[in-house]
């Protein structure tokens, strides 16, 4: 080989890409590799380096590169999604797990950046500085060592999909100001939004709702106030009214909704008025800090 192979960049091939960060000098040289794709244990990588004023000459000369291996104790970071289907305007959270970050470096997890993109569009054109589409994560440690980040609740544009019935969020990973984005394995379904076929509840009658469901799966129902909702000081149209699931539990107002879309039959003690509906579309994603997303 010679420089030619590199001269474009990362390629669709490559796992990284770096230099050193000084002038080399005819000893040892310590280069940075800057991953673009996740690596995993026991995985063989092969390296060839080249003299920036004297691109000529690759080392070592040969198709074979210096073989390394990924060492124990490497994680692959994962991604899960809360709820794990999504639809335009829904709400949505990230979490990722399996983090490694020395212990003397926690700092770096601040550098850490996570952004949302779509398969039409894909995360290789992206830059570290870029805002759009960025996530707002927290991490936290438990008391084994694992870090784990979470997002805030966002809701899902899918603008971008460009009516592509195949299209699937992608979640793209920075590990910092000088990384390439990473794509991650676990990418986000988008189904057609649900829709509330039911106008009309009677208070102190035995009543159901009924939502036209376009995953497969049986989940819950909570609903909301819109007088509360303004009287709290939330926009109901461009802010999230519905309750957390700990707080739908705690007021009583969490009905489980059947595959099909009807509810159990549940009674509204409230004043008469217009609410919304929550909606838990899959039953497994029923954990704490899930949101919920009004109809």
């Amino acid at each position: 080989p010679d420089s030619s192979f590199f001269s474009t960049g990362p390629t669709v091939h490559d796992v990284g890409w770096g230099s050193s960060a000084e002038e080399a000098v005819a000893r040892k040289n310590l280069l940075t590799l800057h991953l673009t794709k996740f690596v995993k244990v026991g995985q063989e990588l092969r390296l060839w380096c080249y003299l920036s004023d004297a691109p000529v000459f690759v080392y070592p000369p040969d198709l074979e590169g210096v073989v390394v291996q990924v060492p124990q104790g490497m994680k692959t970071p994962q991604a899960e999604y809360l709820q794990r289907r999504g639809w335009s305007g829904g709400l949505f959270l990230i979490a990722i797990d399996d983090i490694v970050v020395p212990s003397a470096s926690l700092q770096m997890l601040t550098d850490i950046k996570v952004v949302i993109s779509m398969n039409t569009i894909g995360c290789d054109g992206l830059a570290y500085h870029m805002e759009d589409g960025v996530m707002d994560m927290q991490h936290e440690e438990d008391k084994f060592g694992n870090l784990r980040m979470t997002s805030t609740p966002a809701f899902l544009d899918t603008s971008m999909c460009m009516e592509d019935p195949s299209c699937q969020m992608l979640t793209c990973f920075f590990g910092g100001p000088q990384e390439y984005p990473i794509t991650m394995t676990e990418t986000y379904p988008i189904i057609t939004t649900p829709t509330l076929q039911t106008d009309v509840v009677y208070r102190g009658a035995s009543s159901t709702v009924v939502i036209s469901k376009t995953s497969d799966a049986s989940g819950y129902v909570s609903w909301a106030s819109r007088v509360d909702a303004i009287s709290s000081g939330i926009d109901p149209e461009t802010q999230q009214v519905c309750p957390s699931l700990d707080e739908a539990q705690s007021q009583d107002r969490y009905v489980a909704l059947s595959f099909a879309g009807a509810s159990d039959e549940f009674v509204v003690d409230e004043p008469v008025g217009e609410y919304f509906v929550c909606l838990l579309d899959d039953e497994f994603d029923a954990v704490a800090g899930v949101p919920m997303r009004s109809l």
